[in-house]
């Protein structure tokens, strides 16, 4: 077992990456963007490349080109994931991985060979002396006090749902939406547009999107009778705000229980978590029905939960599979945006969790 002061854990999410030790909060937090500007060495005329981390990349708009390193959950670009990591234990962290150990929390799309290669980056880039992964929903899971349940991962591209009974991921019947904050925070800027207002999208996306975060919110059912919230107004740029009514703020979560009427192909967040449950065995229906466990930024929504809530008992009475007369509950998970981070911190506590991956048996089996 790790000593539990030498524990990092480490949260990688589409648009950001959590860090810190182990019984804290998270001490690093930054967006898994690099920005890359090509500079010319007037002496030698080579050309050279600047790199911005994170925030900073994201705050260059002229003549750097932005590299996302993840997408969907799922690390894409392993050279500069690695500036990021160098970005946040040699700057911000200030320390030498050399003999500390690391919980990683990882969505549950990652397979074997992706994870081989995270832990070929931890263990010879880092030398980090032991390396554990961990599926982020079950860790957002054990933040409630619960073994079983059904977490809903509502990300920024994608949505996770995994059914877990007893503290295990029942793999089969996982399922993973194209519905996220990126789908909401574009419809979001449709209806701006239609009442007039327009935007550069290259330069003002985080913007609109920040908006979305402080103001969107969910009606209680698809018929928007909800009570009408006041217009706000929001400061764009210097010279220029945007007036919102309660319409907008509504509406743009709309695509999550019905998508088909925003021209997306994927199904309804209440259909799939149907759907996830059915392909469970029947014995657990009932626990699963009663334990679903909202997480992540595209469910921190006003009545997200309790319209979820509705579809999912609406969806219950036209479903022939599973007793109608169950009732449904759905549980806000803690700290919604870090859950899985702090799930990490609880396992690290776990002696029945301690099955970690060693260096030295990584560096045996690669022999």
């Amino acid at each position: 077992m790790s000593d539990q002061s030498n524990i990092i854990i480490l949260d990688i999410g589409s648009t950001n990456i959590r860090c810190g030790y182990y019984g804290d909060v998270p001490t690093v937090e930054v967006a898994t963007v690099v920005g890359v500007k090509k500079i010319k060495n007037c002496k030698t005329q080579e050309m050279k490349k600047r790199l911005y981390i994170g925030n900073e990349a994201k705050k260059k708009k002229k003549n750097v080109e932005r590299i996302h390193t993840v997408k969907n959950g799922l690390i894409q670009n392993y050279k500069y994931f690695t500036h990021i990591l160098k970005y946040i234990f040699n700057k911000k962290m200030k320390i030498n991985t050399a003999g500390y150990s690391i919980i990683v929390s990882l969505t549950p799309n990652y397979n074997p060979k992706q994870q081989l290669k995270i832990l070929s980056l931890l263990f010879d880039s880092f030398e980090f002396d032991g390396v554990y992964f961990w599926n982020n929903c079950l860790l957002s899971l054990f933040t409630t006090g619960k073994t079983t349940g059904i977490v809903v991962d509502g990300g920024y591209q994608d949505t996770f749902i995994v059914p877990i009974v007893d503290g295990m991921p029942i793999k089969r019947a996982t399922r993973q939406i194209s519905i996220g904050g990126y789908h909401v925070t574009n419809r979001l800027i449709e209806l701006l547009k239609e009442n007039g207002n327009v935007f550069n999208i290259k330069t003002e996306y985080d913007t609109v999107n920040k908006i979305k975060e402080n103001t969107a919110e969910c009606s209680l059912n698809s018929g928007n009778e909800n009570i009408i919230s006041s217009p706000k107004t929001f400061h764009i740029s210097e010279n220029r705000s945007v007036t919102m009514a309660h319409s907008e703020y509504q509406k743009c979560t709309e695509l999550i229980f019905d998508p088909s009427s925003h021209n997306l192909l994927s199904a309804s967040l209440q259909s799939e978590i149907l759907t996830a449950i059915k392909l469970t065995d029947k014995k657990h229906h009932e626990s699963l029905l009663q334990s679903i466990i909202v997480t992540g930024g595209n469910s921190i929504f006003s009545n997200f939960s309790e319209r979820l809530t509705n579809e999912i008992q609406n969806e219950i009475s036209n479903n022939e599979d599973i007793d109608n007369s169950l009732q449904v509950r759905v549980i806000d998970a803690n700290d919604k945006l870090i859950s899985s981070w702090f799930g990490g911190s609880i396992v690290s506590t776990l002696p029945g969790y301690q099955h970690w991956i060693k260096k030295e048996d990584y560096l045996n089996a690669s022999n």
